[in-house]
Formats: C-alpha cells, structure tokens, sequence
C-alpha cells in the first residue's frame, strides 16, 4: 500500500468501536460509533440551545437541535402517508395529534444542552 492509505487506515482503525474520544468534550469515548458521548455534547459542539428528543409510537426515533429540525424530521418521517394533523405545546413537551383519529402520533420533548448528559 502507498503511503496515503496507511495514513487512511491508521485513521479508520477503532472507527465505529467506541474508542475515538467524543468531538466536543474529548474525555469520554463515544458509544456505538457516534461522534458525541452524548446529547448535550453534540447540542454544545453544533450551538444548540436545546435537546429534542423525538419519540413516535414504537419509542424513540431520534434528536433534534431546533424547532425547525423537529417539523422537518417528523415531516420526513410521514411524507408517505396522508395524516394530517396538529402541533399541541405544553411546556417543554409537545405533541402531533392526528386529526383523523384525535391521538398523538409523535411526542417531542426538550431539554438544556448543559444539563442533557444522558449517553447514546
């Protein structure tokens, strides 16, 4: 092998392991191949204000870092079909309830980027 893909291997060993350290705090070792030890840790690397944590009828389906990203993930997630619907805030939860059906079909909730240190 040539020079630059030794360098490309050495960089790519332990990818995906857990053994890189987290991009924003470099203390503790990401989990699972993600880049962050957590949610606030990527909420502070990318300036975010707050954590969303989106959860849809099976359990949770994912993060957030604004508002926008919540609708456009939720958006994404329902482009085949045909619900229709409505956002209810309350507090630091909201949730989208089907107008066909009155029942909550996703569930966001938000917390402080300082405080969210749960992991991956």
């Amino acid at each position: 092998m040539g020079r630059s893909s030794d360098l490309f291997m050495d960089r790519m060993s332990g990818a995906g392991r857990g053994e890189s350290p987290c991009l924003n705090c470099e203390s503790e070792p990401a989990r699972g191949g993600h880049p962050f030890c957590s949610p606030g840790c990527r909420g502070e690397y990318e300036g975010w204000d707050f954590v969303y944590r989106i959860y849809d009828l099976a359990g949770f389906d994912g993060y957030a870092g604004t508002w926008a990203d919540v609708k456009a993930h939720v958006r994404d997630r329902l482009k085949n079909s045909q619900v229709r619907g409505r956002w209810e805030l309350i507090r630091d939860k909201a949730e989208f309830v089907s107008a066909d059906t009155g029942r909550s079909v996703f569930v966001v909730t938000r917390s402080d980027v300082e405080t969210d240190r749960e992991t991956f």
